[in-house]
């Protein structure tokens, strides 16, 4: 089980992260427990996530059953948290940064928790209709920047890679999230 420390440690290094300080990667931990203990951060962002996922359900445009929508966008979270650190784990071996793997991952997933608790809840409101109109899409296309930003900056950082292989790196990510979505939606469909 992950300690409160922990858990604050790592919230903290993602937050200087978040501000551009390369720093902020002194504060995880970078082992292979470090590493397994990193995807605690699936469990934080799931309950908004599920939030989000339910209020799609609610709002129609889903063509399945409750215990069908529910199993397949579950199996879509667990498969997205995994799937891109398994790729990124021939990738580094590739771009010959095998020991800045763990470091990564670690950044990226408690990152994930940041860039979540701010995107989702906006992504909450805009499938409540608070958000709509050309000011909710100049809102998600400034998150979305942001999030992107924030991903380049963890790659370049955590790997040590120039900023031509740290933009390949979140084509690669934003690429992942869209096949993972493309996916869910058809297995939705079927």
């Amino acid at each position: 089980m992950i300690s409160a420390t922990h858990l604050t440690t790592a919230l903290y290094g993602a937050y200087r992260l978040a501000r551009a300080d390369r720093n902020g990667m002194a504060y995880f931990d970078s082992s292979l427990d470090g590493f397994w203990l990193s995807f605690f951060a699936a469990a934080l962002v799931a309950p908004i996530f599920f939030l989000l996922m339910m209020i799609r359900f609610e709002n129609g445009g889903v063509d399945a059953t409750a215990f069908r929508f529910v199993s397949i966008e579950a199996i879509a979270y667990t498969i997205g948290w995994f799937l891109f650190p398994l790729i990124v784990y021939y990738l580094v071996q590739a771009l010959k940064r095998e020991r800045r793997f763990f470091g990564f991952i670690v950044a990226y997933n408690w990152a994930s928790v940041i860039q979540n608790s701010v995107y989702l809840p906006f992504a909450i409101f805009f499938e409540l209709g608070i958000f709509e109109g050309h000011s909710a899409e100049l809102i998600n296309l400034f998150l979305l920047c942001l999030v992107l930003a924030y991903t380049w900056f963890i790659a370049k950082t955590a790997l040590d890679v120039n900023g031509f292989v740290a933009s390949g790196i979140v084509v690669l990510d934003v690429g992942v999230w869209i096949m993972l979505n493309m996916v869910t939606d058809t297995m939705l469909m079927a």
